[in-house]
């Protein structure tokens, strides 16, 4: 009967055991193809990540040229920002100037008594005064108590005020500073003759002890260019306008970051050259181990990278003193100095990058021009930012890149792979098949062999007995 297994009933071997040791000797020539499928994965993997980096690092060096970055801005500050905030627009007159605030905006409130009982109008008009766009109607019957009164008003998206209840009175609150509120209703009158009322005042300020201006809102622009909120009242609060220039602060953040991604990617692909192989390698992330270790292309990669870095650009960029900016290292970004004992640090045998703050911020500060006209170039010279690019493109570029055909080449010898362990898998199974086959037919012909050995007992044990006196 095909399929049938007979195992160990006639021979007392366990033939599932043997069948099952036998298919793992078999077995090995399949293992060794998944080992080597978690390797060429792994190292897909690693050239993917070692390609984005280096997109991450061309991304960052492409910041460092970006218009926007070096453009002209003026610095803003405030001598109390507790009491006037700045914060610059546009374009703004440099100097200072000394702000007093004589009073705050703010908005106006209404205390007001609610009886619908004898109007037969039933409405509420509600906006701000010289101002009928803004009148929003509220319509209710003479059941509405005041607490529905003061939803329906805020149920409304276009009201120009809060409304709250206090003490049973409808209080409403303006939603602008600097602008009275018009209520129009039969049913609503001042509680307590309006003393409880608060009018909407405007902001009152001078500048530079001139004329007082008011504004309704308490940001205004007084200053032009520059945007002032004020917070309290102030007896002088000085405003600084600085003239306009490279903004340092951002310029320094993106210097801060391409000199990290780089230090990020020379770790990365450092570990990935010096990474041992698992010598006994058991799971899949032991197999993922030293797949780059010695790679020649990465070494090459890493090589090129660092002759950038200390590099000349060639040709220079002329500063307004007559000297060039054509180094990274002339403008405070070079690997570790080295050490005075003598000693070579980590990171300086590494190749990677640390920056000398004072003399970025002082190339910064004496001719930012020059400094982005090393990064983007100038009069026809290529920059540092597009000799990155350069280095980087060819290597890295989705899809056409040497790295990206690399994965390539790994996807297709995973496809060889995979066809591999299909013919393997249909080659042991056949194989098993047939040692199953091979132990049945065993155990058959034993348990024939045994029963035809029992019959011939019984039968030899039933013959008559003789005697020698017969």
């Amino acid at each position: 009967m095909a399929g049938l297994s007979l195992s160990g009933l006639a021979s007392g071997m366990d033939t599932d055991a043997v069948v099952g040791a036998l298919m793992a000797i078999e077995a090995q020539g399949k293992n060794r193809l998944i080992a080597q499928q978690y390797k060429i994965e792994a190292r897909k993997t690693a050239l993917n990540d070692v390609a984005i980096k280096l997109r991450g690092l061309r991304a960052a060096a492409d910041d460092l040229k970006s218009v926007g970055m070096w453009q002209n801005v003026q610095t803003v500050e405030s001598s109390d920002a507790a009491k006037i905030s700045v914060a610059y627009k546009s374009g703004a007159p440099v100097g200072s100037y000394t702000i007093n605030v004589l009073q705050l905006a703010r908005a106006e409130q209404r205390w007001l008594e609610f009886d619908n009982s004898a109007s037969a109008g039933n409405t509420l008009t509600l906006g701000y005064d010289g101002d009928p766009s803004s009148n929003v109607v509220i319509t209710y019957d003479d059941t509405t108590t005041v607490e529905e009164l003061a939803t329906k008003i805020n149920g409304l998206s276009g009201s120009p005020a809060f409304a709250s209840v206090v003490d049973g009175r409808l209080v409403l609150s303006g939603k602008k500073t600097g602008v009275g509120l018009s209520v129009v209703s039969d049913d609503l009158t001042s509680a307590e003759g309006g003393s409880l009322d608060r009018a909407a005042l405007k902001a009152r300020y001078t500048i530079d002890g001139g004329p007082v201006m008011e504004s309704e809102s308490n940001t205004v622009t007084g200053l032009v260019g520059v945007e002032m909120t004020f917070k309290s009242l102030t007896d002088g609060v000085t405003v600084t306008i600085g003239p306009p220039g490279a903004d340092q602060a951002a310029i320094k953040e993106k210097v801060t970051a391409f000199v990290n991604t780089y230090n990020s990617l020379v770790d990365f692909i450092r570990e990935k050259l010096t990474e041992e192989p698992v010598k006994e390698p058991a799971t899949k992330a032991d197999y993922a181990k030293g797949v780059l270790r010695g790679d020649a292309a990465l070494t090459g990669v890493l090589s090129e990278l660092r002759r950038v870095m200390a590099e000349a650009l060639g040709g220079g960029v002329p500063t307004s003193d007559g000297s060039d900016y054509d180094a990274l290292a002339e403008l405070g970004i070079s690997v570790p100095a080295a050490q005075s004992s003598g000693s070579v640090s980590a990171d300086r045998l590494a190749g990677k990058l640390v920056i000398d703050e004072a003399k970025l911020t002082a190339a910064l500060t004496g001719d930012p021009a020059r400094v982005r006209a090393f990064f983007a170039g100038a009069d026809g010279s290529i920059g540092f930012s597009q000799k990155i690019a350069d280095i980087i493109n060819p290597l890295a570029a989705a899809g056409t890149g040497m790295l990206a055909e690399r994965a390539s080449m790994a996807d297709r010898e995973l496809a060889r792979n995979k066809d591999a362990q299909s013919v393997m898998d249909t080659r042991l199974a056949l194989k098993e098949a047939r040692l199953r086959a091979q132990f049945t037919a065993m155990e058959t012909a034993l348990s024939s062999i045994q029963n035809t050995t029992s019959w011939l007992s019984s039968q030899i044990a039933g013959l008559p007995t003789w005697s020698s006196s017969d």
